[in-house]
């Protein structure tokens, strides 16, 4: 058994199906053309949606918003920090490997705390009435950038406002993101960006 296979086994034995089917979502909504693969050009794609959606910003709000999508999402969780050129094509396959190493009990602390870091940022992004809690239509008009569908975020919204209070805090924000991202069962993230595929 070659290698890639043998890895492929691990992150079967080693992961559930539901996890799995999250990082194909997260995927997808990444492959806005649906090519198969995903590509730093699909991130950069995603940035300027961002940029363009959150106009008038500070230069550190586009810089963190650059870093979050090139360095960490593309540069450290797609490519696991491999060959991040301009050329670079990841597979689901590959890409459910690289996520997969952030799980193991060595990197799971880092992870998470980077993790917090890109939810925190984003959360801090989209609240644009800055009243430290997200609306249904701040939460939705996110999410439309990555292609996910109104209703499909509208459930999101209803899964992660957990106390039922209409808004999402940061704290119920983070916990849902972490939960997308390392829960390998149901939990509050787990259709974090809508519904899995």
């Amino acid at each position: 058994m070659d290698e890639q296979n043998q890895t492929d086994e691990v992150v079967k034995a080693t992961t559930t199906l539901l996890w799995r089917q999250k990082m194909k979502t997260y995927f997808d909504c990444v492959d806005i053309a649906h090519t198969g693969y995903i590509t730093k050009s699909h991130y950069e794609q995603l940035i300027n949606f961002i940029k363009a959606k959150y106009h008038g910003l500070h230069q550190q709000a586009y810089d963190m918003v650059d870093r979050i999508f090139i360095q960490i999402l593309w540069g450290e969780v797609a490519t696991r920090g491999g060959d991040i050129s301009n050329n670079r094509k990841v597979t689901l396959t590959e890409f459910t490997r690289n996520a997969a190493v952030n799980l193991k009990p060595e990197n799971i602390e880092v992870f998470t705390k980077v993790l917090d870091y890109i939810s925190a940022s984003i959360y801090q992004l989209i609240d644009t009435d800055r009243d430290k809690e997200l609306s249904v239509d701040e939460f939705s008009e996110f999410f439309i950038l990555f292609g996910i569908p109104e209703e499909f975020s509208l459930n999101a919204f209803e899964s992660i406002d957990k106390n039922d209070s209409g808004d999402i805090d940061k704290e119920e924000f983070m916990k849902a993101f972490r939960d997308f991202w390392v829960g390998q069962k149901p939990g509050c993230g787990t259709f974090f960006l809508g519904r899995l595929f």
